[in-house]
C-alpha cells in the first residue's frame, strides 16, 4: 500500500480512499505462484494438469474446488452427539474418549445439547445412566467430575453387580 498526497475534488471534498493507492498483485502471478503453496495429492494434482489447460485465476480456482471438495473439512454442530453412543460391552471410558474426540469438533458447542447427548449415549442400566437422567449437568466441569467418579469407582466392574440388583438373576458365567 502506497499514501500518495491527493488534492480535494473539483466539488472541494476528498473521497474516502484519496489517499491510498491499493497495489493488488495480478491473477498472472498468482496463479504461478500457486503451485508453492501445494503438498502431497494436491501438488501431484496439479502437476498432472494439461499445458495451458488454466487460463485464469478463477478456472484455476474452480478446478481446485472441483476436484478438492470431498477432501474439505464436513462442519458439525452439537446434534452430532447424540449419534455416539455407548456400545454394549464398550468401557466408560472409551465411550468417554469417543464422546470427548467428536465433541471438539464441534464449532459452536451447545452445553444443553452436550449433556443431554452424554445421558442418552451412555449405556442404559449404568449407574452413570441413572445419575445423568436424574440430574442434568450444570456445566461441563460438573459432567466431567460425575463422568470421572464412575470411571474411578470401576463402573465397568459394578455393571453387572447392578444388573443382577436390578433384575433378580446372576449371570450364567457366574458361580
Amino acid at each position: 500500500m502506497r499514501v500518495i498526497r491527493r488534492h480535494r475534488r473539483p466539488d472541494g471534498t476528498l473521497g474516502p480512499f484519496s489517499g491510498m493507492n491499493l497495489h493488488l498483485v495480478p491473477d498472472q502471478i498468482i496463479c504461478r505462484a500457486f503451485p508453492i503453496t501445494l503438498e502431497g495429492v494436491a501438488h501431484v494434482w496439479f502437476q498432472h494438469l494439461a499445458p495451458r489447460s488454466i487460463s485464469c485465476l478463477a478456472q484455476l480456482a474452480e478446478s481446485f474446488r472441483s476436484n478438492f471438495l470431498t477432501s474439505r473439512v464436513q462442519r458439525k454442530n452439537s446434534s452430532a452427539l447424540f449419534r455416539i453412543v455407548q456400545g454394549p460391552k464398550e468401557s466408560l471410558k472409551s465411550y468417554y474418549a469417543r464422546f470427548n474426540s467428536e465433541k471438539l469438533l464441534i464449532d459452536h458447542l451447545d452445553l444443553g445439547v452436550t449433556f443431554a447427548a452424554m445421558a442418552r449415549g451412555v449405556r442404559p442400566g449404568t449407574p452413570l445412566h441413572f445419575s445423568l437422567n436424574k440430574r442434568l449437568s450444570k456445566n461441563m466441569s460438573d459432567l466431567l467430575n460425575r463422568v470421572e467418579k464412575y470411571l474411578r469407582a470401576g463402573e465397568d466392574s459394578t455393571t453387572s453387580q447392578h444388573e443382577e440388583m436390578r433384575t433378580g438373576q446372576k449371570r450364567q458365567d457366574r458361580p
